[in-house]
């Protein structure tokens, strides 16, 4: 099982970048905005929640994708979300790990992350204004859903489809952000040690109801057809 059409996707003509990381090494393309990411230091590659390949990041090697025009994702209304599968908990490497960030300065941009203190994952903005945090800690091991949805007023994060946390006295975010970044923070020595695949950027905030039809859309059984001979 394959992951599904991008034009299967809720808001699928508002993605603005979309990497689901089914190379086996090498450049992850983005299939809807053309900001290819760059490989830095070798990323592999592993088995994949769906049956393709998924990136495979190791923090002892310094493994990171990065992306310059980080400026695509300046929107102060936007969804971020991806799969994630833990090789180590962020407690263990001894820093907050980055999953997508794309920060500079002063509420320029965000960062979805680990949180190295209680190992839940952390969404924020730049400068560190706001910050929102799962309920869940994830495991190593088992994969995860992540989305997180904000505008300018309020921001929400779930795990799997749910909603886990939501703050309604968010800042907005402002624009100057330059470098996209994947599998690091922007303090590039702290690195993800795990499995990422299809991380997608939608430049509009999905509603409760489209991230649920987002995560099942993961698990929508194809309509095969049958016939009847006479």
């Amino acid at each position: 099982m394959a992951p599904p059409s991008t034009a299967s996707l809720p808001q699928s003509g508002s993605i603005v970048s979309r990497w689901e990381m089914g190379e086996s090494s090498g450049s992850r393309a983005d299939s809807v905005g053309g900001l290819t990411l760059t490989d830095n230091n070798t990323v592999g590659s592993a088995s994949g929640q769906f049956g393709v390949l998924a990136a495979d990041l190791e923090s002892g090697n310094s493994e990171y994708f990065s992306r310059s025009n980080g400026t695509a994702y300046d929107s102060p209304t936007k969804t971020v979300s991806g799969w994630i599968k833990l090789e180590s908990l962020a407690s263990t490497l001894g820093y907050s790990a980055g999953i997508i960030s794309c920060v500079n300065g002063s509420n320029n941009g965000f960062e979805l992350r680990l949180n190295s203190i209680n190992n839940k994952i952390d969404f924020f903005l730049g400068g560190g204004a706001n910050l929102i945090s799962s309920t869940t800690v994830p495991s190593t091991g088992t994969w995860y859903f992540v989305t997180v949805a904000m505008n300018t007023t309020d921001c929400e994060i779930y795990i799997n489809g749910v909603s886990e946390a939501t703050d309604t006295s968010w800042a907005s975010m402002t624009a100057g952000a330059s470098t996209i970044y994947v599998g690091t923070s922007t303090v590039t020595s702290r690195y993800f040690d795990g499995l990422l695949q299809d991380v997608i950027v939608w430049d509009v905030k999905l509603s409760d109801s489209e991230v649920t039809d987002l995560y099942n859309a993961y698990f929508a059984t194809p309509f095969i057809p049958t016939f009847t001979i006479y």
